[in-house]
């Protein structure tokens, strides 16, 4: 049976404006993208007829992680910029709807609500591209399709 693994190209990620209907604009460069995952807390229950000694756990609330990307970064792109793009949110502390959409033969799809909490400009230097780094904060569950 054939593979069914997939590369990265051409996935792209994007970034709603919040408007009904909600338009997604693709974030211009990225580089490299880590999606959301979820990590369940686990509460200890373990108590005096617990079974053998030994300790007993149940799952809690699911945490959905963060999202990090990293982008060529361009200050005067729309996607990027201080006025209406990525830094702009870094500042305002705003809470937006994404989606990554994979390169996969379904195009399958993350969406996510988040927030930037990290934007880390690199080091600018005469022979090299200026790139940035983003975190994001996923708020919610997120949904695939």
């Amino acid at each position: 049976m054939p593979t069914g693994a997939f590369i990265g190209y051409p996935a792209q990620l994007k970034r709603g404006d919040s408007g009904s209907p909600e338009v997604f604009t693709k974030i211009a460069e990225v580089l490299k993208v880590t999606p959301p995952g979820v990590t369940n807390e686990q509460i200890e229950v373990t108590n005096m007829d617990s079974p053998s000694g030994f300790k007993e756990f149940i799952l809690g609330m699911g945490d959905p992680g963060e999202v990090s990307f990293g982008v060529n970064f361009q200050p005067d792109q729309a996607t990027h910029d201080a006025t209406t793009g990525l830094w702009a949110d870094a500042v305002a502390k705003t809470v937006r709807n994404w989606k990554l959409v994979f390169a996969d033969s379904t195009a399958s799809t993350v969406s996510f609500s988040a927030m930037v909490t990290s934007l880390k400009i690199n080091e600018v230097a005469p022979n090299s591209a200026v790139t940035a780094d983003l975190t994001l904060k996923v708020t919610g569950s997120p949904v695939w399709s």
